[in-house]
């Protein structure tokens, strides 16, 4: 009976001692943390906390006071942001840290190297920008909703503002006056495809003009952004033109592949060409690879001015073409002959104008062989 009684009497003493021990810093006597914490643009919101006198910031480590539960920062940059709420009241203590809040503000700017390219307006795009407003001769067109002009022969006023629901707009870009001429240089860049199963010679550029009387064509290497051109191509023994095509001779198309050919380990092998003439440069990634079913050897993925029709050539091997899928499209939408897969400009364009938020059409070519189907996917952007 004894033992029990003291037994008793420590743990009633232990109860008193862990009860007058008790103090604010236990988490019944601790501020709540601040919740609902959340960005626009560039302005932090977060839920008020009763009792909160004031607010630490802890932005990247460094650590700010505020008294509302708002906060504008001024600055791009990528953001963690711990909150802390800092008690006015004597029987309470600071609340805990929250956890670190993740974040990037941007201000997009306007474009500074707004242009015309292949007559339609050009500049460097912000990926963080959602799309573009382009106001030209008082019309305005956003990139994402609407359809690029395709501007012909005369005097433009441009500006161009960045779109972004995410981040903050930009304000209009300062007014750009451009003269586009018949005579402006043609610019490119072009993905073709070769298979060393293929025996073709492959055309490189078309011009719609006549006049052309002057080419250089270089083998060059990317370096950081830039090309460089490094070895001279020798005109009528590695490239030629005809009709205002320029192309790649039987011969050095053969020289392309024999490293493939004589490598059965290589896969594939990527190479880059510039060409200069007195009507446009030119840039070309040609893919060597060991196909044989049918592709387009100038690339799966073309571009659209809506205003010319858009073309993929065949390599078809011994395959037979049976149709093209997608978007409702019928036969009197395209046409395929000799190889050449030609969609219709109206055709697109109205196709566009239902889909007016798509980056990007892709269209199913389909070709047939000992009655087995073969699907290729094509793509149209904007």
């Amino acid at each position: 009976m004894r033992k029990i009684s003291i037994g008793f009497m420590i743990l009633f003493f232990t109860f008193i001692l862990v009860s007058c021990s008790a103090s604010p810093s236990d988490m019944e006597f601790r501020l709540q943390q601040p919740t609902n914490i959340k960005v626009e643009k560039n302005i932090l919101t977060f839920s008020e906390v009763e009792g909160a006198s004031s607010y630490i910031l802890s932005i990247n480590g460094e650590n700010i006071n505020i008294y509302e539960t708002t906060y504008t920062f001024t600055e791009d940059g990528s953001y963690k942001v711990r909150i802390q709420a800092l008690s006015g009241v004597e029987d309470f203590v600071d609340s805990l840290f929250t956890d670190a809040y993740e974040f990037k503000v941007r201000f997009l700017q306007y474009p500074d190297d707004i242009g015309v390219l292949n007559n339609q307006v050009f500049f460097t795009r912000d990926e963080d920008a959602d799309s573009y407003d382009v106001e030209i001769n008082g019309t305005v067109y956003n990139s994402k909703e609407d359809l690029p002009p395709y501007l012909e022969p005369g005097t433009y006023e441009i500006r161009v503002k960045a779109r972004s629901d995410m981040y903050n707009e930009s304000e209009f870009s300062p007014i750009t006056k451009v003269i586009v001429d018949k005579s402006d240089r043609v610019v490119t860049k072009h993905n073709y495809q070769y298979s060393i199963n293929s025996k073709f010679e492959l055309p490189l550029y078309t011009y719609k003009t006549i006049g052309l009387n002057y080419i250089e064509l270089f083998e060059a290497k990317k370096e950081d952004d830039h090309l460089v051109e490094e070895n001279a191509l020798s005109e009528r023994i590695d490239y030629y033109a005809f009709n205002q095509t320029i192309y790649f001779s039987t011969s050095y198309m053969n020289f392309l592949t024999k490293n493939l050919k004589d490598n059965q380990q290589l896969k594939q092998e990527v190479l880059t060409f510039v060409i200069h003439t007195n009507l446009g440069d030119h840039e070309i990634t040609l893919e060597i690879n060991r196909l044989d079913t049918p592709y387009a050897y100038n690339g799966q993925i073309q571009s659209t001015n809506f205003k010319d029709d858009v073309e993929f050539l065949f390599e078809t091997f011994d395959y037979v073409f049976i149709s093209v899928e997608g978007y409702d499209i019928k036969d009197m939408h395209f046409k395929f002959e000799n190889g050449e897969l030609i969609l219709y400009a109206d055709y697109i364009l109205d196709t566009y104008g239902f889909k007016r938020s798509a980056e990007k059409l892709e269209f199913t070519v389909i070709f047939q062989k000992d009655g087995i189907n073969y699907k290729y996917p094509i793509y149209i952007l904007k």
